[in-house]
């Protein structure tokens, strides 16, 4: 899909063509989610140039498969990085506003208990079933989020994507609804399959 897409780069609207990148990942390498993103390949370096297009914003950058805190593009369309990297993919974060809720949790009659409609509810554990993923959090809602390392890795070495079941501890939240929300931590992939949260019924 292309499209032509208004944005407001340091204070200036400005129109660009743009395409939806592949969603075909087998590598963090192949991972591009950054809207107009640049992707560096080459020798190692810590000055980009480039990105005029995006001069004077602040861009996410995924470095070697690494995510990088945000950065700001230079008026002169390079962006500067902490160490160098061979593979660099830069662009304007929308992670922040991309996330997964689930809907109200209903278990209908419970033996012992009836009806649990109108009970405090707490989801103290979740299985998430995740595919070519990275790190990501979880919690009640959007202010009580735990981060979750879904992929380590051997120290100093990129972490890999994961296809499997991920275990998560929450922050203990009663509610009325038994909610779930998931959020990438950065510009990484997250493909969810499945979500079975462990529930508790109060009173």
């Amino acid at each position: 899909l292309y499209a032509v897409v208004r944005r407001t780069i340091n204070g200036v609207a400005r129109r660009f063509v743009e395409r939806l990148a592949t969603r075909r990942i087998e590598t963090i390498a192949d991972a591009a989610f950054l809207d107009a993103h640049l992707v560096y390949d080459g020798a190692a370096a810590t000055v980009i140039s480039g990105l005029d297009h995006l001069a004077g914003a602040t861009v996410g950058v995924l470095a070697d498969g690494n995510v990088l805190g945000d950065l700001t593009v230079s008026a002169a369309g390079t962006l500067t990085l902490d160490r160098a990297a061979a593979h660099v993919v830069a662009g304007l974060r929308y992670d922040q506003q991309s996330w997964i809720e689930t809907l109200d949790i209903d278990l209908g009659q419970v033996q012992g208990l009836g009806t649990v409609q109108g009970r405090r509810l707490s989801v103290p554990r979740l299985t998430v079933r995740v595919e070519a993923s990275r790190e990501f959090r979880a919690g009640p809602d959007l202010d009580h989020l735990t981060l979750t390392k879904v992929a380590l890795g051997s120290y100093g070495a990129t972490p890999d994507l994961i296809t499997g079941d991920v275990d998560i501890t929450l922050a203990a939240t009663w509610t009325g609804h038994g909610r779930v929300v998931l959020q990438p931590n950065g510009p990484v992939p997250l493909t969810v399959l499945a979500i079975s949260p462990d529930i508790v019924i109060g009173g």
